[in-house]
C-alpha cells in the first residue's frame, strides 16, 4: 500500500474509491463541491497482471482531463501516480514497491465546460438523432 500526500493543505481535496473512477458524474459532483483536485485509492488487486490495470489508471486520467483537476491515485497492485490537469503524469511511484511517497499537488479552482452543464450536449445530439430518424421513417413511410 501507497500513502499519497499532498504537501499543500489537503482543504479542497475530494476522492473517489477503486471503480467509482469510471463514472465521469462523480467526479464533476465533487469538483462543483469544490474539489481543488481529486483523489482515487483503488484496490487493484482483482485484475492480476493484465491490461485491466493500465486501463484502470486511463480512466482516471480522463477523470483528470474532463475536470481539469490534478488526480493523486494510490493502488495496492495497480498504477500509483499524480496526473496533472492536462492529463500528463507528473509522477508515477515503482509498482511493486511498498513503500510511502510524498508529492505536492497542483490546485485549482474553477469549472471547464463539462463540469459545468454536465451531459447536456451529448443528451441533446441522441434527442435530435432520434427526433430526426422518427421524422425520416414518417416521411418514407
Amino acid at each position: 500500500m501507497v500513502d499519497v500526500v499532498a504537501t499543500s493543505e489537503l482543504i479542497g481535496m475530494l476522492g473517489v474509491i477503486c471503480f467509482e473512477a469510471i463514472y465521469p458524474d462523480l467526479a464533476r459532483d465533487l469538483v462543483r463541491g469544490g474539489a481543488e483536485f481529486l483523489i482515487n485509492i483503488s484496490n487493484d488487486a482483482w485484475f492480476g497482471t493484465g491490461a485491466g490495470l493500465e486501463q484502470h489508471f486511463a480512466i482516471t486520467v480522463f477523470r483528470a482531463v474532463e475536470q481539469r483537476r490534478a488526480l493523486a491515485r494510490a493502488t495496492n497492485t495497480g498504477i500509483t501516480a499524480l496526473v496533472g490537469p492536462s492529463g500528463r503524469v507528473l509522477a508515477q511511484f515503482p509498482e511493486g514497491r511498498r513503500d510511502a511517497w510524498t508529492v505536492e499537488v497542483p490546485r485549482r479552482t474553477g469549472r471547464t465546460v463539462y463540469a459545468a452543464i454536465g451531459d447536456a450536449p451529448a443528451l441533446l445530439a441522441a434527442t435530435l438523432a432520434v427526433a430526426g430518424l422518427v421524422a425520416a421513417g414518417r416521411w418514407a413511410g
